[in-house]
This record gives structure tokens, C-alpha cells and sequence, in this order.
């Protein structure tokens, strides 16, 4: 036997593991997590996820590959602090996903906004939901220019084209200047040409956010989408692999790889 206090052995663990999640965004290991709905007054598990280990460093841009299934979106709950994890670990910037996180901000085309307010009404209340003080007009002003949204702020949520909805999703996402936003299949259901612009827009947010990390998942394959990535991971029956650096392998080879995954479901 270890003649080291318990006390003591437990300190060391709890600084090892510091010192491991150190440095990453995301760190995850021997995850296992399932989201739940509610069904005739029981609770029904309707996504399991399993996460061997993930990491992910500051300012990548990891893609997330899948079907349009409940892994998916529990991946991605997970990681926004609605779902926890059964077993395993999981950090986010050395702290352990919450609701609510100032700097975790997540779009994703389950959401949807108030029909009835504008746009500019929509993400004024957000804000101020998000700080009392709220950051104001103008900083809702900038952001929606930014995302080529600007001369939808006085229009009705519910009167918006499927694409500009997915565009107000993300600037509702990165109201709060997160450090970590969440992308969760914005493409479905646009045809290609409006994947082709929502693409376009999000390729020059990401390009004016300096040490922001990005988690963009999809169900299809996507050139332009698939270009940005500089890290990608797959959800498979639920299990996801462990991220790997796109400049380790053939762009080809990584292609034909998704290719053949996102069309054999």
C-alpha cells in the first residue's frame, strides 16, 4: 500500500488533472452522456454519446461530422452544459460545462426566436437576459452588419427566409463575445446556394474572431464548409473519435472518408 495520506493523493490527482486540461478549450475523456425527453410523463433517453477523448486547442476550428440524429444534438448539449455526463470528464477552458456560460455561445438549427418580435427585438432581449446592464444597440448593430443581416433589424422574426433565420441563430450565438461558439448543422435543409452564403458568412466570421474556437457540426458534406476546419471529428453510433489534424492527411483521403459516412446514412 501507498504509505501517502488520502488527502494528500487526492490533491495530487486534482493538480494532475489541471495541469492536463491546461491549455485546451475542450478536454474530454471516458465520456459517456444521453439526453433525455419527456414522453406520457416518463423520461425517455432519446441520444447516447461516447467519448473515449477529445481535445481540442485554442482558436481550432473542429468539425463535428454526423447524421441528423439525436448524437448529435446531445454532443452538443453537452458540451452547452444542458446535458451531464454519466461517466468521464469533460472541461471547457479548465471548467466543467454550465448553462449560461458568458463565454460559450451555441447556434443550432433546432432554435427558434419570438415570431412576433424583429430581429433587433429578438437579440435586445437576449442581451439583456444574458447581463442586466446589456451591451446595447449598437453592439447588436455591429454584429448583425458583420453577419450582411443589417437591414433586417426591424423585420419579424417569422417573416425571414430559412437562410437569414440560420444568420440572426448565429449572431444571437456570439452576442455575448464568447471565446467558444457552437455550430449545430446551420446547412439543413438550405439548398445549395444558401449553404453557399451562409458558408461564406460564417468563413468571414471566423476570420475576423481572433482566439475564438469553433465546434461546427454537419450532416452533409459541404466543400466550402469542410474547408475551414482545421480539425474534424466523426459521430458514429453514437461514438466520437478523437479529433485529428486535417494537415496530417490527404485532403482527399479525409473527402472520400466523410463522403462515404454522411452518405451511407
Amino acid at each position: 500500500m501507498s504509505d501517502t495520506p488520502v488527502g494528500v493523493a487526492v490533491e495530487q490527482v486534482a493538480v494532475q488533472r489541471a495541469d492536463s486540461v491546461k491549455g485546451y478549450v475542450i478536454w474530454a475523456r471516458d465520456v459517456v452522456a444521453r439526453a433525455f425527453a419527456e414522453s406520457r410523463g416518463r423520461s425517455k433517453a432519446t441520444g447516447t454519446i461516447s467519448i473515449q477523448e477529445l481535445k481540442v486547442e485554442k482558436g481550432a476550428i473542429l468539425g463535428i461530422a454526423g447524421g441528423l440524429d439525436a448524437a448529435m444534438g446531445t454532443f452538443f448539449q453537452l458540451l452547452a452544459g444542458s446535458v451531464r455526463p454519466d461517466a468521464g470528464e469533460i472541461f471547457l477552458s479548465g471548467r466543467r460545462p454550465t448553462r449560461g456560460r458568458r463565454d460559450v455561445g451555441l447556434a443550432s438549427y433546432r432554435f427558434a426566436l419570438y415570431d412576433e418580435l424583429t430581429v433587433g427585438e429578438n437579440l435586445a432581449l437576449l442581451d439583456k437576459l444574458a447581463s442586466e446592464a446589456g451591451a446595447g444597440k449598437t453592439h447588436i448593430s455591429k454584429i448583425l452588419e458583420a453577419l450582411d443581416i443589417g437591414g433586417l433589424t426591424n423585420t419579424k422574426y417569422r417573416d425571414l427566409s430559412e437562410p437569414d433565420r440560420r444568420l440572426v441563430l448565429l449572431a444571437q450565438a456570439v452576442l455575448k463575445a464568447p471565446t467558444l461558439v457552437l455550430v449545430e448543422n446551420m446547412l439543413t435543409g438550405l439548398d445549395m446556394l444558401e449553404c453557399a452564403r451562409v458558408v461564406g458568412i460564417l468563413s468571414r466570421m471566423i476570420g475576423n474572431g481572433q482566439d475564438v474556437t469553433y465546434v461546427i457540426g454537419t450532416s452533409l458534406y459541404d466543400e466550402g464548409l469542410f474547408a475551414l476546419f482545421t480539425d474534424i471529428a466523426l459521430i458514429e453510433q453514437g461514438r466520437v473519435t478523437k479529433a485529428k489534424h486535417l494537415a496530417e492527411q490527404s485532403p482527399s483521403v479525409i473527402r472520400q472518408s466523410i463522403v462515404e459516412r454522411l452518405s451511407a446514412r
